[in-house]
């Protein structure tokens, strides 16, 4: 059955900023197919029971692919790119040094010989240097009388690299958003039955993951 489309899963495909001297995950987890019935499906539980569709990741820079290797990688600017995983591999260093490029995910369908592309800016630094919740304050009102209540609002979080550059890390895996009675694990935030609009403004939190160098930030 051939696939008709590739597309990036729900709130994925956003840039990435990644610190030299990590590696990324893998972005094959991000992906997933359109088949020819109109629905979606997880890239690798597609490959895992068809054979007719390969699905590879190559940057956009210059590289050099080995299929020799299992699995087979790019290589260029001194990274590393799994072409199945799509991981990409930083060095702490590099000669000559990027800032930033495209990484591809190029599906090839046997069954009708179309390739469908999708792509993703990575972003290179060497630290954050500061971070922070933005905006500064959020007023919430309850939709109705049952409590708690999980809304589709949140905070975005905003850091400045070394670079000087400012990039969003809203969508950035494992952020660990506190406290947990009012705020869930994507950021939403919730109004608690204990909350007060008499009490002081409550403050939520974002860590920042490993790979990102671990930092708490409040809302000011």
């Amino acid at each position: 059955m051939p696939i008709t489309g590739i597309n990036w899963k729900a709130n994925e495909g956003y840039d990435l900023h990644l610190l030299r001297g990590h590696t990324s995950r893998a972005f094959r987890t991000l992906v997933e197919f359109t088949r020819d019935d109109g629905t979606k499906q997880d890239a690798a539980d597609y490959l895992a029971a068809n054979a007719d569709v390969t699905l590879g990741f190559q940057p956009s820079f210059r590289n050099v692919l080995d299929m020799t290797q299992n699995p087979p990688v790019c290589t260029g600017f001194e990274m590393t790119i799994n072409h199945e995983t799509g991981e990409i591999e930083v060095p702490i260093t590099a000669d000559p040094d990027i800032h930033n490029f495209l990484l591809h995910a190029t599906a090839e369908d046997s069954s009708d010989d179309k390739e469908y592309r999708i792509s993703i800016r990575i972003h290179l630094h060497d630290r954050v240097t500061s971070a922070w919740l933005t905006p500064p304050i959020l007023t919430l009102r309850p939709d109705g009388a049952a409590l708690p209540q999980t809304t589709m609002t949140r905070f975005s979080v905003r850091a400045q690299f070394d670079d000087g550059t400012v990039g969003d890390l809203t969508h950035h895996h494992g952020l660990v958003w506190g406290p947990a009675s009012n705020v869930n694990a994507e950021g939403r935030l919730i109004i608690a039955a204990a909350n007060d609009p008499r009490d002081q403004p409550v403050q939520i939190t974002a860590t920042l993951p490993a790979d990102l160098r671990d930092a708490v930030l409040p809302n000011p």
